[in-house]
């Protein structure tokens, strides 16, 4: 339900050049009014500057339409999911995005994948982003694009500062995709994670019973207590 705290946003234009454009990084949706991946904590230009070997991409005083010249020029296209959405008190993250009437989804096949040469899709996002992408965009062409793993889901870039040990991994696995998309080479001494391979941890759980008890050990007041519950021992993985 839409309050008078949240904030109705769009996305902006999209960064495509028909003929140059190979890549498509989409996001879901900008929080609002400002660039792309314009917040502090939000490694996407760092990113984008080590793979693509642009260091302007990463510096500050760079503006938002030399940033576009700079990814069209070497193969990236941009975009988002949606067109437009109310977002819960104007916050980033894709758990703010309130689902109603007013969410809209962008034409990804009519306004960039039927008019251009995009070889893959990187979902700057995992379940809840990969999901949305898939609902909105029914086409046998995208289902083609995900069948022969052309469609790859990341680590939201806004999050990966928050997992510390874990940043340099999630961060080359960002690098290196991007290389391997534009036919780019890959330094051998560092590999990726495979993207389906990150995962949330999930607890596992193990059933332990009871040994059998010899029927002639069992006294009458034995007999009478209720039968003991299957334990359940649960070990949590250690988190990434």
């Amino acid at each position: 339900m839409v309050t008078d705290r949240d904030r109705f946003t769009k996305c902006f234009g999209k960064v495509f050049d028909s003929q140059k454009s190979k890549v498509l990084i989409l996001g879901t949706l900008p929080p609002y009014g400002r660039e792309w991946y314009y917040q502090e904590n939000n490694l996407f230009w760092e990113i984008l500057s080590e793979a693509l070997d642009v260091p302007e991409l990463a510096k500050p005083n760079t503006t938002a339409r030399k940033k576009k010249e700079i990814l069209i020029a070497n193969g990236i296209a941009l975009w988002d999911i949606f067109q437009c959405a109310w977002r819960k008190e104007g916050r980033a993250g894709d758990e703010f995005i309130i689902s109603n009437k007013d969410l809209k989804a962008n034409k990804i096949y009519d306004e960039i994948l039927s008019k251009g040469n995009i070889d893959c899709i990187i979902i700057n996002g995992l379940e809840q982003a990969l999901m949305w992408f898939i609902e909105n965009n029914p086409e046998p062409v995208v289902k083609d694009m995900i069948s022969s793993r052309k469609v790859v889901s990341l680590h939201q870039t806004k999050w990966i500062q928050t997992y510390k040990s874990d940043e340099p991994k999630y961060r080359l696995n960002w690098i290196n995709t991007i290389k391997k998309a534009l036919g780019k080479s890959i330094s051998s001494d560092t590999k990726s994670v495979k993207p389906q391979e990150i995962k949330r941890p999930q607890s596992t759980i193990r059933k332990t019973q009871a040994k059998p008890v010899n029927a002639k050990t069992v006294n009458k007041q034995e007999t009478e207590q209720k039968p003991k519950k299957i334990a359940f021992v649960v070990k949590k993985n250690k988190t990434n």
